[in-house]
């Protein structure tokens, strides 16, 4: 499971309220989901912006 950035967690409930709080709840499994989609592992700390987080990957397998 990715970790959310406290900043980006405590920003985003500040600015969405319960919403933002459920939606963040949510976030980690979303991003697992994805990755398992797409073939892809976490590779690197998760970083982000006003309103999204981005994962840095790698393909399974090392690509």
């Amino acid at each position: 499971m990715i970790e959310i950035p406290e900043g980006f967690a405590r920003s985003t409930v500040e600015r969405e309220g319960e919403p933002g709080a459920a939606w963040l709840a949510e976030l980690p499994a979303i991003v697992e989901e994805l990755l398992a989609r797409w073939g892809c592992v976490p590779d690197g700390a998760v970083m982000h912006g006003g309103v999204g987080v981005v994962v840095p990957v790698r393909r399974r397998g090392g690509a």
